[in-house]
């Protein structure tokens, strides 16, 4: 996608997020996180592709994805386009699961639409609103975009989401991740960030929910620490927690055999009818 295909806001509530369909079966929504696209879960594919049918769409100025060009937009507007979208599939439900920004997103569907799931995911993600901490490191992501732009950003950015100690091992979906955020323009990878930082706190919400709720956590992770990802668990009626020991916040380059596996056993305990 270009950097220049923009759509507004008004003009993008009508339309559709480009969504790529692989495998039968099961629907399972895949969704990417912040500057990634769909391809961030081509390791993962060979193998659920075989067991369920799989939904993974581009978020917004991502990917295929057109960009949203006026004014600013939240996390709910996002959930909302990718909803149209999906119903426009014919998915009247499903399970979805969020890999970090994709996990505020799966959120906000559970929000508006709670009868629309019966399994939902966070991926080195949370329900949860930025701390006041975090906050204040999304300015500063908002002030390094608007001086350097997307590539130093990627540049800078994606090698911290890898545990330091697979660095070497993990070159090549480092460098495939770098190109994917650097690919992105600048004004959505700005817009995202003020939106990660304004949206709402969802776990009282997620908590009032009867269904399978999943989370992969990655021990390393400094993004969405494990420590944080124990507690919120407690506030859960039906938890599926599962710990990566040698990943931080991509566990599906990191650790993909173990992370296909999670996925698969976290599925065989949702039921389409809710119970």
């Amino acid at each position: 996608m270009r950097k220049t295909d923009t759509k507004d806001v008004r003009e993008f509530a009508k339309s559709f997020l480009y969504l790529k369909e692989v495998g039968t079966g099961t629907p399972v929504v895949l969704i990417p996180g912040f500057g990634e696209s769909s391809e961030i879960w081509d390791s993962m594919i060979p193998f659920l592709s075989r067991r369920y049918r799989l939904l993974l769409p581009d978020l917004p100025g991502f990917g295929k994805s057109p960009s949203m060009a006026q004014g600013s937009f939240s996390i709910t507007d996002i959930a909302k386009l990718l909803l149209n979208t999906l119903k426009n599939r014919e998915i009247s439900s499903t399970i979805v699961i969020g890999h970090s920004l994709g996990g505020y997103v799966a959120a906000a569907i559970a929000r508006i639409d709670p009868g629309f799931l019966y399994g939902l995911g966070f991926f080195h993600s949370t329900a949860c609103a930025d701390s006041p901490e975090r906050s204040i490191l999304r300015d500063s992501t908002v002030q390094f975009l608007k001086r350097r732009g997307s590539e130093a950003f990627a540049k800078s950015f994606v090698p911290q989401q890898f545990a330091k100690e697979g660095w070497k091992k993990n070159i090549a979906s480092i460098e495939k991740s770098i190109a994917m955020v650097s690919s992105c323009a600048d004004s959505s990878l700005i817009a995202y960030t003020k939106a990660m930082k304004n949206r709402r706190d969802e776990l009282l919400t997620i908590g009032k929910l009867n269904i399978p709720l999943l989370m992969i956590s990655g021990e390393k992770d400094a993004l969405v620490t494990a420590d944080q990802n124990r507690e919120e668990m407690k506030f859960y009626k039906r938890p599926h927690i599962y710990f990566l020991e040698n990943s931080a916040h991509m566990g599906m380059f990191e650790d993909t055999a173990k992370c296909n596996t999670i996925i698969d056993e976290f599925v065989g305990c949702c039921n389409p009818t809710g119970k």
